[in-house]
């Protein structure tokens, strides 16, 4: 299979998409195992929503992993019930208690602020941006909590310190769970069959073939909107892509056109193949 790719009509296509929409997008595609690799805006530094819950997810795996005890232990979520934004446990009894394997199912597959801000709670920011370092994620900090839109309303006029995180570094992190070389056996394989079973399907996924199996996590932010995912064609090597967006004054405008550039890519990758 001849996977060589020219990138020439991407870029046409994108600066026609960021003129069209007004949107700024960050794109970073790669094949995984090869040197076929595309950057737009990629190393740009930007807000990165609850795309950061996969280095949590990992930082939280490790804990579980580590720590046998873990497995029985049930975490309150009481003192994070209020958190808003997305998720269910906020409408659920505050008095509720999960296992961590739960917490971290729900953080990822319905992007539960409850949940993530427990599982903060427990590991601590210092344990969660060590492990982002340990996997060579430079640019990417967790500094607050989840708190849906309300940071941002709260913080319209100051300079408050906001997750960041690059196109680049989700996608890389991406094909380092895929390819299990974090040198963590259990952790990449479990973060892998979480991703499965993802809810949020509006964006990358969302004009590929059902044969395709795209293992996702979104986030927003006021103007952002986001997807990184691995996806795994039925017909040719599988890859990774992150595509972030900012600056965008419409959702559906922003969701729709990532769902657009997954297309794009999957379509060229399909014609060289």
């Amino acid at each position: 299979m001849d996977i060589s790719l020219s990138f020439q009509e991407l870029r046409k296509y994108l600066g026609e998409l960021q003129n069209v929409t007004q949107c700024k997008f960050h794109i970073y595609f790669k094949v995984i195992s090869s040197e076929i690799e595309f950057q737009w805006n990629a190393s740009d530094v930007i807000p990165s929503a609850s795309t950061i819950k996969l280095p949590i997810l990992l930082a939280s795996l490790q804990r579980y992993y580590g720590d046998p005890s873990i497995k029985t232990k049930l975490f309150s979520i009481k003192d994070n019930w209020d958190s808003s934004g997305t998720g269910v446990l906020r409408y659920l009894s505050k008095d509720n208690k999960l296992p961590l394997m739960d917490l971290n199912t729900l953080m990822i597959i319905i992007s539960d602020n409850v949940a993530s801000n427990t599982i903060i709670d427990y590991l601590g920011f210092d344990v969660i941006n060590e492990t982002v370092q340990r996997f060579k994620l430079s640019k990417t900090k967790l500094f607050r909590k989840f708190d849906g839109f309300r940071f941002y309303e709260i913080n319209k006029h100051a300079e408050a310190a906001d997750n960041m995180t690059t196109a680049k570094e989700m996608g890389l992190l991406l094909e380092k769970i895929y390819l299990n070389s974090l040198n963590r056996d259990k952790i990449c394989k479990k973060a892998i069959e979480i991703l499965k079973h993802q809810q949020v399907k509006d964006r990358i996924p969302r004009y590929l073939p059902e044969s395709v199996t795209a293992l996702c996590k979104s986030g927003d932010y006021p103007d952002g909107y986001h997807d990184i995912g691995i996806i795994e064609p039925a017909n040719f090597y599988p890859y990774v892509l992150s595509a972030f967006s900012t600056n965008c004054k419409s959702k559906d405008i922003a969701v729709e056109n990532i769902a657009n550039i997954s297309q794009f890519i999957y379509q060229q990758l399909a014609e060289k193949g």
